[in-house]
């Protein structure tokens, strides 16, 4: 019976932890990389309510570089894709620099995570300790 009641208050106390006010007030910046967004077109994803499903307890920030922007250019489903970014923040570089080490660079801020399907991306960012967000079977996002 101790070890019940003991197992009851370690709930308890998770439970008040996560109840918090201080949680609400924690922002978290989504770097979102140009074929990660493009998918997201393709396959119907709602990239908004996925996010806010991922990171329930949090507000959140989605944004996109200038040079994501232009990658978007010309390509197919570009303009529904920059429709979407209406609705995010950009984050103006002034850089030639390619997306992918843009995303390395601002990846490292704290409480930021990066959104791509890029397996050499994903690998580079994994190693960098930062957090990764990808589509699973075209349907939802997982980290």
């Amino acid at each position: 019976m101790a070890v019940f009641d003991v197992y009851k208050g370690f709930l308890a106390v998770l439970r008040h932890f996560y109840k918090t006010p201080f949680l609400v007030f924690c922002m978290h910046r989504i770097l979102l990389d140009t074929d990660f967004l493009l998918q997201c077109v393709r396959w119907r994803i709602d990239l908004f309510s996925e996010l806010e499903r991922l990171f329930a307890d949090t507000n959140i920030q989605i944004c996109v570089f200038d040079r994501t922007l232009e990658e978007l250019q010309g390509k197919k489903d570009s303009t529904l894709a920059l429709a979407f970014t209406k609705r995010m923040q950009t984050i103006t570089t002034n850089s030639t620099a390619p997306v992918d080490d843009l995303l390395l660079e601002h990846g490292k801020a704290p409480n930021t995570a990066v959104a791509t399907q890029d397996k050499a991306l994903k690998e580079k960012l994994k190693k960098a300790d930062i957090p990764v967000i990808t589509i699973r079977k075209q349907r939802y996002l997982v980290i």
